[in-house]
């Protein structure tokens, strides 16, 4: 769970790792980027030459289950792997 930082507006988040092939994280972004509000999303620094993207989720704890299902649903179109 992560939360704001102290003096801010008190937000909870859920955070979720997971990993896509490079050449479908395009793809990903595009699906996460059209649920505009689901889930913020982020990719992990990583080496450039590694075949696979890791994303990190924040997600808001009373979207995590619709979250769930929307990645659950994208592993049957493409290879989602989650941390």
């Amino acid at each position: 769970m992560i939360e704001s930082p102290p003096g801010s507006v008190k937000v909870r988040a859920c955070k979720m790792k997971i990993r896509v092939r490079k050449q479908d994280s395009a793809y990903l972004y595009q699906i996460l980027e059209s649920y505009e509000g689901l889930a913020n999303y982020s990719t992990v620094s990583q080496q450039k030459d590694l075949p696979y993207r890791d994303i990190d989720l924040h997600i808001a704890p009373d979207l995590r289950e619709e979250v769930e299902r929307l990645i659950d649903r994208l592993s049957l179109e493409i290879p989602v792997e989650k941390l």
